[in-house]
């Protein structure tokens, strides 16, 4: 069977990328189940068919996958039609042609693959792509977000079943975009977002999708600052516990940053945070950028603010280890603080502090060693609480008694990264043990 594969280049390619794209990014459940793709027989033989069916519609093309988003493979088993029967979505260039389409084969009553719709993109690439319910309908429709010549300027595309076909019923600029159930009627709603430089304007447009005559209309628009970099993040979600929003994370300058927060609230759209008189936000502003997300598995969405810790008050931007602060919304025009971390880019990793640490947590890192102190208002003193230590593998196995005070807290391919705790300590608030610090430290940000 592989031998037959590798006489034919194009479909070895095909599952070779396929293979390859599983691996790296991973599956979501709109995507083909992972365990299927450990079968060679069954792999060979399903994505083999679609090549054959591809190359009888195209005689030469590339493969695409999205820039971002979590769908990021070059061809989607999906149900589109709601019948129990996968169809195949495939994003590609036309290299005759010259252009980016969208093939959506399906099976005939005799399993093979047909065409059942091809679409020309607007784009040079694909930035993303994303299968939501937009009308209620119980069924997904496809949303890509083309990529355009520059970064802010991009186009949107959605598809949806319209007399028992496949359909273009949206298509639209953009520079980022988010999708979520904002206006709580259980179907989820398009938020586009366009950036314009060179005007020095932005805008924020919420569109639904009528379930009846299949048209994306406009529900409401709101301002935002027009004189940005970019948006670099998008997160949609809970950001109380009655409320789903987006957060947008914005690049300005050389390196900082800030956050809007875009709600629907009371029939209409709101940049909670942006302030109308001035035109710009600075509320969440940030000397560095760093992404929204739920840092503590709450099922609510934070922002990153940042926190210079006590010591560096004089120091430099870059020779500051600053502690991020996280916090929600606090359902009005502000925020609440929810907890603090630690994140360290040259050992890549992440702590999460104790939420009762509030302000009072300070570190002083030197080389590969961080100290970890509480200050205590109470008695105004600074508590040593723990050391973070990380170290070459090899260096800790050979001198193992060098560094018996120490626990193992988590091992890399070449790295241990260790740590020891202060036991002699006689305020309540600063004491914290192995097992927490263990549970809430992570490799990676």
């Amino acid at each position: 069977m592989w031998g037959d594969l590798m006489n034919g280049n194009k479909i070895f390619k095909l599952v070779l990328i396929i293979l390859i794209g599983f691996i790296v990014s991973g599956c979501s459940k709109e995507i083909l189940d992972t365990k299927s793709l450990l079968k060679p027989p069954k792999i060979s033989n399903k994505y083999e068919e679609i090549q054959l069916s591809l190359n009888k519609i195209i005689d030469d093309y590339t493969l695409v996958t999205p820039d971002e988003g979590i769908n990021k493979d070059v061809i989607y088993l999906f149900n589109l039609f709601g019948d129990e029967k996968e169809e195949s979505i495939i994003i590609l260039k036309d290299n005759i042609a010259n252009q980016m389409k969208i093939i959506i084969l399906k099976q005939s009553d005799n399993n093979e693959w047909i065409l059942e719709k091809s679409f020309s993109g607007s784009g040079y690439g694909v930035k993303r792509v994303d299968f939501k319910d937009l009308d209620g309908d119980g069924l997904s429709e496809i949303i890509i977000g083309w990529k355009g010549a520059t970064a802010i300027n991009n186009g949107i595309s959605v598809y949806s079943i319209v007399n028992n076909k496949f359909d273009e019923v949206f298509n639209e600029t953009y520079t980022t975009y988010g999708i979520a159930d904002v206006d709580n009627d259980f179907n989820d709603e398009l938020l586009v977002i366009k950036l314009d430089r060179s005007k020095g304007k932005a805008n924020a447009t919420l569109y639904g999708l009528d379930i009846n005559s299949k048209l994306m209309y406009y529900i409401d628009q709101v301002k935002m600052d027009g004189y940005v970099n970019n948006y670099y993040s998008i997160s949609c979600g809970n950001v109380s516990a009655d409320r789903n929003g987006f957060l947008v994370d914005v690049s300005i300058g050389a390196h900082s940053s800030y956050t809007d927060l875009i709600i629907f609230r009371n029939g209409r759209l709101k940049n909670v945070f942006y302030n109308d008189k001035w035109e710009y936000t600075d509320l969440t502003f940030r000397p560095y950028s760093s992404k929204s997300l739920d840092v503590d598995n709450d099922s609510i969405l934070e922002i990153p603010l940042l926190r210079v810790p006590k010591g560096y008050e004089n120091a430099s931007l870059a020779e500051t280890p600053f502690i991020t602060v996280w916090m929600e919304w606090n359902g009005l025009d502000g925020l609440k603080y929810d907890v603090e971390t630690f994140s360290d880019y040259k050992n890549n990793f992440t702590l999460i502090f104790p939420k009762k640490w509030k302000n009072n947590v300070t570190v002083k890192v030197v080389d590969n060693k961080y100290f970890f102190q509480y200050y205590s208002i109470s008695e105004k003193k600074m508590y040593d609480v723990f050391e973070l230590l990380v170290i070459d593998k090899k260096e800790y196995y050979d001198n193992k008694y060098k560094y018996a005070d120490y626990n193992i807290l988590e091992t890399k391919i070449n790295k241990e990264y260790l740590v020891k705790i202060n036991e002699d300590i006689n305020e309540d608030d600063a004491i914290i043990n192995f097992e927490f610090i263990k549970e809430n430290f992570k490799l990676g940000r």
